[in-house]
């Protein structure tokens, strides 16, 4: 598995229960204005994977595989706000956000020497998008967006609270929109329904069972739509997918 760094000053209770069963390293950044551009530093140094997942975010279920297992080298979330669904990522005055990131080998070695420099909290996303697109490299976004937990995003109109992550029919019904845009452009995704088969358990499942079963399932389709996605962009993938085997 992919290392897991978890950059503090505090570790929010909220971020503590999605990363129950997960083995991640906590990093002391509370020391100054600084240490998180140490903190990136000293990954960069290391030149491994990893996914970085800041004190006060919450992955859904499944979040981190998906980016964890994606071929591309940088990949990230969003964050559920109003204000910023359907951001455009590759805008060129939109920041890539580090809350539930990861950070690929080659990208490291790409911008060998982005930290030489010391870099304030607030700058690191800027300094490594900045850095990654001077040499024409793009994140590969991934979907639906994570949860930020920081009370100061209040104002931005998140509907969001520190108990709560991205319901299920959020996921399901953008993983169906993006089976319909495949669709549209000519990759139709024969053998991948939009039912739950959960549901005929409905009789013998408890409600939060089914929840979480329906959550990892439609983790496993996000992802394997980020793994079909990602073909398409590096041309890898050309014959149609009703020959690829592809099935939910």
């Amino acid at each position: 598995m992919i290392d897991i760094f978890v950059p503090f000053t505090k570790i929010g209770e909220a971020t503590r229960i999605a990363l129950i069963g997960y083995d991640y390293r906590p990093v002391d950044v509370s020391g100054d204005d600084f240490a998180y551009g140490r903190h990136f530093a000293a990954r960069w140094a290391q030149r491994q994977d990893f996914v970085n997942v800041e004190h006060d975010c919450i992955p859904w279920p499944g979040a981190i595989e998906a980016i964890a297992s994606c071929p591309e080298p940088w990949c990230t979330y969003d964050y559920s706000l109003p204000c910023l669904r359907e951001r455009d990522m590759h805008h060129p005055t939109t920041m890539v956000p580090l809350g539930c990131a990861k950070i690929g080998a080659d990208l490291m070695i790409a911008t060998i020497d982005i930290w030489k420099a010391p870099c304030h909290w607030e700058n690191c996303d800027r300094r490594i998008t900045e850095e990654a697109r001077a040499l024409g490299l793009e994140v590969h976004q991934h979907f639906p967006g994570i949860v930020n937990a920081n009370s100061a995003l209040d104002q931005l109109g998140s509907p969001w609270t520190v108990n709560e992550v991205v319901p299920v029919e959020e996921i399901a019904a953008l993983n169906l929109r993006r089976i319909e845009q495949l669709n549209a452009q000519g990759f139709p995704m024969i053998g991948i329904d939009v039912h739950y088969l959960v549901e005929l358990l409905e009789g013998t499942l408890a409600p939060d069972a089914i929840t979480r079963a329906r959550y990892r399932q439609e983790a496993w389709l996000a992802s394997e739509l980020d793994r079909v996605e990602s073909a398409i962009r590096r041309g890898t993938l050309t014959a149609p997918l009703s020959q690829q085997g592809a099935r939910r």
